[in-house]
């Protein structure tokens, strides 16, 4: 102790305290001090949680545009926690109305590439769209992929394209 004594003068000589009293002192601050980091740590971690969560709802799914197609990452993003269908619209969503006609176009606002294709009406898990020049029964959650200048029409209700 006389080493440790010689090179920081930790005593009672300081601020004129007994050693018991000057030690605990000493060690409820560190005791304190290692409790703050350890709150400041856990709560960084929960902003940067709390704020990934409320990314996830707000945007499409990891979608990447490489020369203006798209290009989907996760097969799994129409679905909520519990396994529900997920028709809640998100930014990068395309609804398609019923009976109109839309291009997938490099400057336009349907892209060619790869979408899952959801129903908006709540009853209905199968539509009737035509890609192309033929028109095929999709049901809910199914992947499509457009190709340039090709057409899609929906015939049936509503769909919209993530």
């Amino acid at each position: 102790m006389n080493f440790l004594q010689n090179i920081l003068p930790l005593d009672n000589t300081i601020l004129g305290l007994s050693p018991a009293v000057f030690w605990v002192i000493i060690s409820l601050a560190i005791v304190t001090f290692i409790a703050v980091i350890v709150i400041v740590i856990l709560a960084v971690r929960f902003n940067r949680a709390k704020k990934q969560g409320q990314n996830k709802n707000r945007k499409a799914p990891k979608v990447k545009v490489v020369k203006n197609v798209r290009y989907s990452a996760e097969e799994s993003h129409i679905e909520n926690n519990n396994g529900a269908a997920n028709v809640t619209h998100l930014g990068g969503d395309i609804t398609l109305l019923q009976g109109k006609l839309y291009t997938a176009r490099r400057n336009g606002k349907l892209l060619p590439g790869k979408y899952t294709m959801l129903s908006t009406s709540e009853g209905q898990e199968q539509f009737n769209v035509r890609i192309g020049r033929y028109m095929r029964t999709y049901t809910h959650g199914d992947t499509i992929v457009l190709a340039e200048n090709e057409t899609i029409i929906c015939h049936s209700h509503p769909i919209m394209l993530r």
